[in-house]
């Protein structure tokens, strides 16, 4: 996951930034350094009203932050939001494979 998200030199490295949560009364967010230089990374929003299952990427979209500033060459800060729509509950996480 550090190599990823988070956008440190290394996987050893302590220079990464953490994931920052976000939203409203109507749209949950996650603002993330990920990795856009390793073409094998497939990372992705997903949403879910159940912490254990029924993950999906339908309804959650991706945009580029509006400041890249300070951000390490090769990673791009990605705000990745879903909206809460009717849902009691809603839960929104970043997944990243290889």
């Amino acid at each position: 996951a550090k190599y990823a998200i988070g956008g440190a030199s290394s996987l050893t490295a302590t220079d990464g930034q953490g994931t920052v949560q976000g939203g409203d009364a109507t749209t949950l967010t996650l603002t993330a350094i990920v990795r856009t230089d390793d073409t094998t990374l497939t990372i992705a929003g997903e949403a879910s009203t159940s912490l254990t299952n029924g993950w999906s990427t339908s309804g959650v979209t991706s945009s580029n932050a509006a400041s890249q500033v300070g951000v390490p060459q090769g990673f791009t800060k990605k705000v990745y939001s879903v909206t809460r729509g009717v849902d009691e509950r809603k839960f929104l996480r970043i997944r990243a494979t290889k």
